[in-house]
């Protein structure tokens, strides 16, 4: 993150925001995960979406299930918007990536459980498209997601794309299918098929050119 942050700053950013909206308390997640003393020893501002006055209530015309939420100002309104998850295994949707984890602009998450999770995912991402997506996989959660504890992996790579649909596509097959014992197929994960059939991305890998670089 610290990297992305100073990167940001190379290119021109005069602000950088951090903004992480957590399932517990977001103090405690903070100081834990090391997200505030990094972001903000890069120079960034590390917030909270834990107060309902972040957010502005905003139509998704192009929402299938989800029509209407609170969503994060700071998407709506920001010149630059940078998507940078995490992957993990979660119980409900397979995986978190990074689509998913724009589920965190929204002030009410379990708004989109009561609908329908996969689709109010795909619909979310079509109100204010990333103009990056980071997916830090220098390690991965692949057991008891989304907070584990669980098994770790490490692929030890970062993926960046513009594409939304494509960058999910490639990082969902750092997981293996527990009921075939293979990489998912990025079909085989219903908001990336959603998202795709929302005309977001490209969800064929043979379509994508695939640059690899290495760090050293």
């Amino acid at each position: 993150m610290m990297a992305l942050i100073k990167m940001c700053y190379e290119a021109g950013a005069k602000k950088v925001a951090v903004w992480d909206h957590t399932c517990d308390n977001y103090q405690f997640t903070f100081a834990r995960s090391g997200l505030k003393e990094a972001g903000q020893k890069a120079g960034a501002d590390v917030l909270s979406g834990h107060g309902r006055n972040v957010y502005k209530q905003t139509e998704i015309p192009k929402a299938k299930k989800l029509r209407t939420a609170e969503v994060l100002r700071d998407v709506l309104e920001s010149d630059v918007f940078i998507n940078f998850p995490l992957p993990k295994q979660h119980f409900a949707t397979e995986l978190t990536l990074g689509m998913k984890n724009l589920m965190g602009i929204l002030w009410d998450m379990e708004q989109l459980h009561k609908i329908d999770l996969h689709q109010c995912i795909a619909d979310i991402n079509t109100l204010r498209k990333p103009d990056l997506v980071v997916v830090d996989a220098i390690r991965i959660l692949t057991t008891n997601g989304p907070k584990g504890p669980g098994k770790t992996e490490d692929p030890v790579e970062v993926v960046a794309s513009t594409d939304i649909v494509a960058v999910d596509a490639y990082a969902a097959a750092y997981f293996k299918n527990p009921k075939t014992g293979k990489p998912y197929r990025p079909e085989e994960i219903r908001f990336v098929k959603y998202a795709y059939d929302h005309g977001l991305g490209e969800i064929d890998l043979s379509k994508v050119r695939v640059k690899k670089v290495s760090a050293t």
